[in-house]
Formats: C-alpha cells, structure tokens, sequence
C-alpha cells in the first residue's frame, strides 16, 4: 500500500474520531450543534413546526399554550417526559404522524436540561 492510502487512513481515522454528539453532522443536512441553545435560536422553530399548531397546543386552553415561551418553559418538564416516550405510548408527543427528527429532540432534551433559556 503507498504512503498516500496509508495517510488517507490515518487522516480520516482522525475525523471520525474527533465527531461527537456536539457537533454532529445529520443525514438530513442539519447541523446539530447542542451548545448554547435558546428558546429563541432554535427551540421555537421546532416547537412551531411540532407542537403550536391549531388542534394541538395553539388554541387549545385545556392544555399548555406552546404560541409563548412563558407557555413552553412553564411546560418544559412535561415536554421532556413526553417526547422521550416509546412511539406507541398514547402520552407520547408530537402525535398526528409527527415526528421529530434526531437533532431536534437533542436540542430540546439540551435546553431543558440547560434550563430553558430565552436567549
């Protein structure tokens, strides 16, 4: 084997080892970086797209008001239970067929466990 494959081993053996959880790379492009998250920076576009929609935690006054941070922080340690269940526990959330992705339940679990920051 030449030198090249040789140091092309040696380089991407480096690469792969230095990938952790922090500063992972997803298959669906996104960069899933679960240091200094907030409400405002990351949390709320996936509770928008999950959660505060019409039919679920948008207009539904019997359960938490998703549309606020006020309304999530207030929520953070039921949506922590929550989203971590097994997919066919009728407690488990999101429901309708939606599915949070890898990335977006890392960053949720990375900014209750941080205390739910704002900014």
């Amino acid at each position: 084997m030449n030198i090249f494959y040789k140091g092309a081993i040696v380089v991407l053996a480096i690469i792969v080892a230095s990938c952790n959880k922090e500063n992972y790379k997803y298959a669906e492009g996104d960069d899933c970086i679960l240091t200094a998250l907030t409400y405002e920076g990351r949390v709320k576009n996936i509770i928008n797209g999950s959660c505060a929609y019409i039919g679920c935690h948008a207009d539904n006054v019997e359960t938490y008001d998703f549309t606020t941070y006020e309304g999530i922080k207030s929520a953070s340690g039921s949506i922590k239970d929550r989203i971590n269940r097994v997919t066919d526990d009728p407690l488990f959330m999101p429901q309708n067929k939606l599915e949070l992705s890898e990335c977006d339940l890392a960053i949720l679990n990375a900014w209750i466990n941080n205390g739910a920051p704002l900014k």
